[in-house]
């Protein structure tokens, strides 16, 4: 390049060039200097100790720390501190444990977490949404702060408190007392059954309405039985006449689109049943002309009802043995996940009663692998953990058993296999359980096909003559057969594999329906889903389909971002037990949440607490 053309060159570099590159330098170096900071706060945060714990959480539950910009997604026991924002997105919901309070934050709900005045106790500040509170008896003071004004909960109280649509701020008391302080400074006790509502300007509001004393906001409850739980609801008529009849109603969707159950000409209590899943249910006047909107809405409110029964085993089956060489064997314990289960116990033992068990794990899957057995008889159970808000306890399953002998390397590959049925004929006089064994913990034993049925009983009883074992030709003549009698899988599974769904659509749909075409044989099928987690799958919905070639997923709580697998298994049932099984079909979808906006609130300066 001549000179000339050099000079010229560099003619056309002008000034605004300069500065357009000094912005950008500057720019990028303010936002490495904010990343810095960030980061820096993060890891300070790790000696920090949180205020509390989400122990809830469904969907989208984001937390932004005091002056950090981003906003973190929440989990399962995810710590919250003092000076936190905590935002729950729409079709969403969380609890949150701060000291033994329990705080259930409801969709688009949005709270602020400090210090009270007085630094002694905590104060939740609500802008937007509704939180029900459970205060504790042993932590400090816990405070309630809606647009100014405070609601101050004594030990033990349950209460809620929310800001609506109108601008109306309600405050009801089911259970213990609070202190009304408005923001005039005038303070008022509500006692159980009360309610309070001001609007924007701290005017008290008179208006009908119900205060629901039992059961508590957002309840949560463990079924154990097959049949219904019942749930008693009383709650205190305020301002309305003695001559006034309620409606109470239950629904599944929180808009009552269809309605399960409406009990009319009520007064102040109704026993309802619910089956497990997710409730919404809603008090209203029979005269639906009156000002108190379309429905003659007065209180509305939601439940959960879990399956806590016995789970089921799966691996290792009945029968089962292990053998092994020099290494003990890895042993793959799996069973069904409860839907609202947050762990799970996982005990093996000699015994059958379960006392000093060789293996004690709790974990968060529903599958261990371990290799810690020697040889032996071992009885094993699974007992699912229920976070602490949910009323009631959790049975362990029904008791499952297995052997593991050592067994020379030579004498394995020469060796015929053995039903676990023969050897415990052979053995059993030396394996009876003590007379100590409770009752209620009966061992399972499967018979092969060619051996006549076996007692449930803990241990089984002696065979005096014990079936031959099958040869090889006939084991796999056996298979052979047992695979042609499988039903054929389902075909046409809709939605696509791989569909995505984002949260507009989650939205304005309020459910996802997934078909499939009828299979040939079939009067029923399973419909399994599971969420994939770094550790494997994780099931979230069992369900038997009678006649139907469909299944509506209508509680969209029950799931997050991420990938989800969902399965269909075409059975034949006839006397109340399945007779003939399928070749299972399996779909999968992917919910993807965008970014969190940004929520307008404007930062006052420096939080208590920080």
């Amino acid at each position: 390049m001549s000179r000339r053309a050099f000079n010229k060159k560099i003619k056309y570099f002008r000034f605004k060039d300069y500065f357009a590159i000094c912005f950008f330098i500057f720019v990028a170096v303010l936002c490495i200097d904010m990343f810095k900071n960030d980061l820096m706060h993060t890891i300070s945060l790790q000696n920090v100790e949180p205020v509390g714990t989400v122990v809830i959480k469904k969907n989208v539950v984001q937390r932004r720390i005091s002056s950090r910009v981003l906003w973190d997604r929440l989990s399962m026991e995810s710590p919250v501190y003092i000076g936190d924002l905590i935002r729950v997105a729409e079709i969403s919901e969380a609890t949150l444990y701060i000291g033994d309070h329990a705080i259930d934050l409801e969709e688009n709900t949005l709270i602020r977490i400090s210090l009270s005045e007085d630094g002694e106790g905590i104060q939740v500040s609500i802008s937007e949404g509704k939180i029900a509170l459970s205060a504790g008896t042993q932590s400090s003071n816990i405070t309630i702060d809606i647009n100014g004004q405070q609601v101050k909960a004594s030990p033990g109280a349950v209460l809620s408190a929310g800001v609506k649509e109108n601008g109306l701020t309600t405050v009801q008391v089911n259970e213990g007392a609070a202190t009304f302080v408005a923001d005039n400074g005038l303070a008022k006790e509500i006692t159980a059954g009360a309610l309070v509502s001001t609007d924007w300007g701290g005017r008290e509001v008179r208006e009908k309405a119900v205060v629901v004393i039992k059961p508590a906001p957002a309840s949560r409850f463990l079924k154990t039985r097959k049949e219904p739980l019942s749930v008693d609801f009383s709650w205190n008529r305020i301002n309305l006449e003695p001559e006034d009849l309620l409606r109470f109603e239950i629904s599944s969707d929180q808009n009552f689109s269809v309605i399960h159950s409406r009990f009319n000409n009520l007064n102040n209590q109704i026993q309802a049943r619910f089956d497990t899943g997710k409730w919404y249910w809603r008090i209203c006047l029979d005269d639906t002309s009156v000002n108190s909107g379309a429905s003659g809405e007065l209180s509305r409110g939601a439940l959960t009802v879990a399956d806590g029964s016995a789970l089921e085993l799966k691996t290792p089956a009945a029968n089962s043995v292990f053998r092994y060489t020099d290494n003990y064997p890895p042993v793959s314990y799996q069973w069904t996940a409860p839907d609202e289960a947050s762990s799970y116990i996982l005990e093996v033992s000699a015994a059958p009663n379960f006392l000093n068990p060789a293996v004690y794990i709790k974990t968060d899957s529903a599958f261990v692998t371990d290799s810690s057995l020697g040889s032996g008889i071992w009885y094993w159970r699974v007992t699912p953990v229920f976070p602490p808000v949910y009323s009631g306890s959790a049975v362990f399953s029904k008791t499952g058993f297995f052997r593991i002998e050592q067994t020379a390397a030579q004498v394995i590959e020469a060796a015929k296999e053995v039903s676990f049925t023969q050897w415990i004929a052979e053995e059993a006089p030396s394996l009876r359980a003590p007379s100590t064994v409770p009752q209620e913990i009966a061992v399972e034993v499967m018979p092969p096909p060619a051996a006549p049925p076996a007692v449930s009983s803990a241990p089984p009883p002696v065979q005096s003559t014990p079936a031959p074992a099958p040869e090889p030709a006939a084991q796999q003549q056996r298979a052979q057969t047992q695979a042609e009698t499988l039903l054929p899988a389902a075909q046409n599974l809709s939605p696509a594999r791989g569909i995505t769904y984002g949260f507009n659509e989650l939205q304005s749909n309020r459910n996802i329906v997934f078909r499939w075409a009828a299979v040939r044989g079939a009067n029923a099928y399973i419909f399994t889903m599971y969420q994939q987690t770094s550790t494997g799958r994780r099931q979230i919905v069992n369900t038997t389909i009678n006649n139907g070639t469909s299944y509506t997923l209508n509680d969209l709580r029950l799931l997050d971002r991420g990938t989800f697998v969902w399965q269909v298994e075409a059975v034949n049932i006839a006397r109340g037990s399945i007779q003939r099984r399928g070749r299972a079909a399996e779909n999968t979808f992917v919910i993807d949440y965008p970014m969190p906006r940004p929520v307008q609130i404007e930062d006052t300066g420096i939080l208590y607490g920080d």
